[in-house]
């Protein structure tokens, strides 16, 4: 049996899905959405937070809309593909968003399209200021 991934092989990956996702939205390519769909599957037994492969679910299943794609079907040959791990990704794709989320943006038409990661409005220098205050009083 296989180790899961660790950190420094999920994030890639997951990296990997997103930039899929795009090419799918450009290119309507199913083999590409079964080879993203496994990849789910490595990341669902992977450390990452399950909230961050969703949004790259999300995105993909977005992206198959715009191409004419059946996500399910798609999602579920990628599934069957990974045996025993497919069973529980084929358990929470279902459940994905088939809306673009809130972090990401639609830019463009055809070979132009990209889905483009919208600017975090959160300060980390001022929340870290407020932290290290001294104390009123």
């Amino acid at each position: 049996m296989s180790r899961p991934l660790g950190h420094d092989q999920a994030w890639p990956l997951l990296s990997w899905a997103e930039d899929a996702a795009t090419e799918v939205g450009r290119r309507g390519d199913e083999e590409l959405v079964v080879r993203a769909v496994l990849a789910f599957c490595l990341l669902g037994a992977s450390p990452l937070d399950r909230r961050d492969v969703q949004v790259v679910a999300a995105l993909l299943r977005r992206a198959c809309d715009l191409a004419g794609l059946d996500f399910l079907s798609l999602a579920r040959t990628g599934c069957e593909a990974a045996g025993p791990l497919g069973v529980t990704c084929w358990s929470w794709l279902t459940h994905t968003s088939t809306r673009t989320p809130a972090t990401h943006e639609e830019v463009g038409a055809g070979w132009t399209f990209t889905f483009r990661r919208r600017p975090s409005d959160f300060d980390v220098d001022r929340l870290l200021a407020r932290l290290t205050r001294p104390p009123e009083g």
